[in-house]
């Protein structure tokens, strides 16, 4: 097994200019002059009340995983605003070094370099404008994971600490987002079915020990840290309760086909299968664990893609999961790619032929995207400035509510908390029977606290509508501009 001591020195210096550039694109780095939004913001927002002494459900109405709000919350710690940019860019940069340690399993040190360089900006240029996301916390955890099959795949065993690593991460990704176990749940069968086949009961108790310890033990410790904070009960009725409602809302098979059409029409997602396309082409020459790697893979990717798609959501984050797939899959298409390399004049050109469409037609479409990103957030958004100074210019301490989906970072600019439970809306998420339930209690809380200034968002129009119910009439519009609308208790 090649360590990471071994890696060369061009390659360390490569990816932590690759990985600086990538974050430089989210909303959290150092360069952004733009307010955490739409989801990042709320995150922010549960781990600011969590560095206060709150916690996540039983304070803040938000449905993503426990162990996610801890992670936020030690950003928040390190910084309220760049700590998360600071563990993305570790997550981000461990990533690749196992990436890239993965494909130079099978190629040389140059060619993975390029194949990591290639599939992680196209991952990223979609998947981390919103700033910190569950897909890009997780994808470290989801990269050690497979490299880890590699390398059992390679020498049929693996020691204590590598299934003790695999068991946390599959707590951690459990504890984050149940569907990012997929990956794992393919991989970790097809070690066990290996093992059985081979009638090594010694490993498999091993592997069944070893595994069971952290990934139990994170969650029990998860469990108590929720029960003795009063938080359990409101956990499982928002992480696991109201995701399946949410997730079996059934938005139709049109949604479905466009959330496929949006996944896979991404240029790093039409590369993979591209090269899929090229594995199954030179499959006969394949070893035995080559071939069982790759179905595998294929495998796993076919049912991450499923668990993505099925729910009809086309969020571009949820491709983040694809990136351990793609690196095996490209690493084998790129092993024969590499033999044109080692042919005569000819096959050499044509090698390079390929290189060069690949950098054109993946790498530079993505990192165009990504600067689009960069410069997206290094401008100042004027009407959300608007709001926050007129916040700033009326003193006093007072609690606001923010009728809007995506507007959370009105609390985290403003230093005022939210007056209800519910610091956003979920307009566009909530649907039939569950946005029943959680439409009734956010109007009911609204109603009986009366913030003193309620957030409205012009293009959400949720003001107007139930949520504020009967006492829309004692507000008063006091603020507008071209994003936003305020409005002031009157005290009739």
């Amino acid at each position: 097994m090649k360590k990471i001591k071994d890696i060369n020195w061009w390659v360390w210096i490569g990816f932590i200019c690759l990985v600086f550039f990538l974050t430089m694109q989210s909303v959290n780095s150092p360069i952004s002059r733009n307010y955490a939004f739409s989801d990042y913001s709320v995150y922010q927002y549960v781990a600011s009340i969590m560095c206060e002494g709150g916690m996540p459900y039983r304070d803040t109405f938000d449905h993503k995983g426990p162990v996610f709000y801890l992670i936020n919350a030690l950003g928040y710690v390190i910084h309220p605003k760049y700590g998360m940019w600071m563990i993305d860019f570790l997550l981000m940069f461990g990533t690749a070094v196992y990436a890239y340690k993965l494909s130079h399993k099978v190629l040389n040190a140059k060619m993975s370099f390029f194949i990591t360089v290639v599939a992680l900006s196209g991952i990223s240029a979609w998947g981390y404008w919103i700033g910190d996301t569950p897909e890009s916390v997780i994808l470290f955890f989801l990269m050690l994971i497979m490299y880890l099959f590699v390398e059992y795949i390679d020498c049929q065993s693996l020691t204590s600490k590598q299934l003790l690593a695999v068991g946390f991460s599959c707590a951690i990704a459990f504890l984050m987002k149940p569907t990012f176990l997929a990956m794992a749940a393919v991989l970790i069968l097809e070690i066990l079915y290996e093992v059985i086949k081979r009638k090594n009961y010694i490993f498999l108790k091993k592997c069944l020990i070893l595994f069971s310890v952290p990934f139990f033990g994170l969650i029990v410790g998860t469990v108590a840290w929720l029960t003795i904070n009063g938080a359990l009960t409101e956990c499982i009725d928002q992480y696991l309760i109201f995701n399946a409602k949410y997730s079996s809302v059934k938005r139709g098979i049109a949604d479905s086909l466009n959330a496929l059409y949006v996944f896979v029409e991404k240029p790093t997602t039409l590369f993979g299968l591209f090269c899929i396309w090229i594995n199954f082409m030179r499959w006969n020459e394949y070893t035995d664990k080559d071939r069982r790697l790759l179905l595998s893979t294929y495998l796993a990717w076919a049912l991450v893609f499923y668990v993505s798609v099925m729910p009809g959501r086309a969020y571009q984050q949820y491709t983040v999961v694809f990136y351990p797939m793609l690196v095996v899959i490209v690493t084998f298409a790129f092993k024969d790619i590499e033999r044109l390399f080692q042919g005569d004049r000819y096959k050499r050109v044509v090698g390079m032929m390929v290189l060069i469409l690949v950098t054109f037609n993946i790498f530079l479409p993505n990192a165009r995207e990504t600067v689009a990103n960069i410069r997206n957030y290094t401008a100042e958004t004027g009407a959300k400035v608007q709001v926050v100074n007129y916040f700033n210019d009326s003193p006093g301490e007072y609690e606001i509510s923010v009728v809007s989906p995506d507007d959370t970072w009105v609390y985290l600019q403003t230093g005022h908390h939210s007056a209800t439970k519910y610091a956003y809306t979920q307009a566009d998420l909530i649907y039939e029977n569950v946005k029943t339930d959680f439409i009734k209690e956010y109007s009911r809380q609204i109603n009986e606290k009366r913030p003193r200034f309620i957030v409205e968002s012009c293009r959400s129009n949720l003001y107007t509508n139930k949520i504020v119910g009967s006492i829309a009439n004692k507000y008063d519009e006091v603020f507008r501009n071209d994003g936003y609308a305020i409005y002031e208790l009157n005290g009739n």
